[in-house]
């Protein structure tokens, strides 16, 4: 505590003190309601105890409410991590990160649901992830997806406050096994369609030969 003018005595004698609250309150504690509470203990010039009315723990000259230090978790603005982004097969592995942030003044805890949404809009749920992150920082969860089936994806993250955020679309293509064995099956059909169509085409050239009229002789080619 120290003078904070050249008035050392009076009624009203300026003072000013810096207290550091990270070192007074515990990080464990800091989101937690505190106040700062002010009151002088002491005698004066004349060895007199200052009066306590007014001035002691419970009933203090001035009291500061403090904010509150608590945690702000949001996702990041780092771009959602998808490997591979490109050529990705079904039965392939692909790696997914994501980060979020924490702008609050506290460690804070969350949970993060993860969902796949295909081009239907049908949605499958991947998990619930927990993550931690330290005031004034930010965290990251990997995890892996394999596909299935080919097609249109895309990934949904859902933050506990509500908040979503929403990944670029990814394309999955059929994968070696998968792809021989889906150009066999449409080659069957291919076969069975033409098959059908020469039969069908076989059967309108008979119909219209059994109903073709037959040409009359003529007498010398002349009608009399």
């Amino acid at each position: 505590v120290k003078f904070s003018s050249a008035i050392t005595k009076g009624e009203r004698i300026p003072m000013n003190a810096i207290v550091n609250l990270g070192d007074v309150i515990p990080a464990n504690a800091r989101m937690n309601a505190f106040e700062l509470r002010v009151w002088v203990t002491g005698r004066d010039i004349a060895g007199n105890d200052l009066e306590a009315a007014s001035n002691n723990e419970l009933t203090p000259l001035g009291i500061v409410a403090l904010e509150n230090r608590e945690p702000h978790i949001s996702f990041s603005s780092v771009p959602i991590h998808i490997d591979p982004a490109d050529n990705l097969l079904t039965e392939m592995n692909a790696e997914i990160r994501f980060d979020v942030v924490n702008t609050g003044m506290a460690d804070g805890e969350s949970r993060v649901k993860v969902e796949v949404v295909n081009a239907e809009g049908e949605k499958t749920e991947l998990g619930v992830y927990n993550i931690q992150v330290r005031a004034n920082s930010s965290n990251n969860i990997t995890f892996d997806w394999t596909p299935n089936l080919e097609g249109t994806y895309w990934f949904e993250f859902t933050l506990l406050s509500g908040e979503v955020m929403i990944s670029d679309t990814v394309q999955v293509i059929q994968s070696g096994d998968a792809f021989i064995s889906q150009t066999y099956q449409k080659a069957d059909g291919i076969s069975l369609s033409f098959v059908s169509f020469v039969i069908l085409l076989l059967l309108i050239l008979m119909i219209s030969m059994l109903r073709k009229p037959r040409n009359h002789d003529f007498e010398n080619g002349e009608l009399h």
